[in-house]
């Protein structure tokens, strides 16, 4: 069991699309697991793509104190769906105006009875440090953070792993980094390629030692509701290893067994070259 959650204070890094690929992952790739996705971004980019496992109970519900009632949550958990999402709202950024205390606790609370019913429990946050940030991670025991290779994305990196380090100390002493994520990654950048290897070499200890390109695969397989792994296209087949890569390291780091992958449909071959005419 882990609970994970996605986070950066920068926007537009991909923390959304991971989070989505990621909790296909857990329960396509890591052996048929049960994943319970809660998103705490208002702009719902995870809860519309992930709308057909919509579980009832909203994120803004598991925010609110005082805590839910355990059996509520333990009927989310249906054995016919592999994820439960726990959807985002319009109105959660008035939940940052209220007093922390009580939020925070009644998320935590929340949280521990749902990964109580579930294998897994995923976080998607808003790219901002609040409220809602702060009790994702007093609620999660593990941290993932994209980012993009620029000079503002590792400046906000290590801003995060100092957050990270902050909450672990004060808050949360269960609190670990599952990895730093390289994202939407130019291989044919010179400039990116030299940032990627100065990023392992100079924090290897956070950072995945290997990268997400930018793939038409993970938007297109989102669009249609479905991860990659189960997008009809042999184009996917990198974006599918590249993420087959970055989420197998994380779940090293965290020590998760992993079961043998659920069989699924392969990708459609392309279709037989026409007779070259005579």
């Amino acid at each position: 069991m882990s609970i994970v959650a996605w986070m950066n204070k920068k926007g537009g890094v991909g923390k959304s699309s991971l989070s989505i690929q990621y909790s296909h992952w857990l329960h396509e790739r890591a052996g048929a697991a049960r994943v319970a996705v809660i998103e705490l971004d208002d702009q719902r980019n995870t809860s519309r793509a992930l709308t057909a496992f919509d579980s009832g109970v909203s994120a803004e519900q598991l925010l609110t104190a005082p805590a839910m009632a355990p059996e509520r949550l333990a009927q989310c958990a249906r054995v016919d769906r592999p994820l439960a999402v726990f959807g985002a709202t319009a109105g959660m950024p008035d939940l940052d105006r209220s007093e922390p205390g009580p939020l925070f606790v009644a998320f935590a609370t929340n949280v521990a009875h749902l990964a109580a019913h579930f294998d897994h429990v995923v976080i998607d946050t808003p790219p901002a440090v609040g409220l809602r940030m702060h009790a994702a991670l007093i609620a999660a025991q593990y941290v993932a953070i994209p980012i993009e290779l620029e000079d503002f994305s590792i400046q906000g990196m290590v801003e995060m792993l100092a957050l990270v380090r902050s909450t672990k100390l004060q808050y949360n002493e269960r609190l670990e980094l599952a990895g730093v994520v390289a994202n939407r990654f130019n291989p044919h950048s010179v400039r990116q390629r030299r940032g990627l290897e100065q990023l392992i070499t100079h924090y290897h200890k956070h950072v995945i030692p290997r990268h997400i390109s930018t793939r038409t695969a993970i938007p297109e397989a989102i669009s249609e509701g479905v991860s990659v792994w189960k997008l009809a296209k042999s184009s996917a087949a990198s974006a599918r290893a590249e993420l087959d890569g970055v989420f197998g390291c994380m779940a090293e780091r965290m020590g998760m067994v992993l079961a043998p992958p659920v069989a699924g449909p392969a990708p459609a071959a392309p279709a037989p070259a026409a007779p070259a005419a005579a």
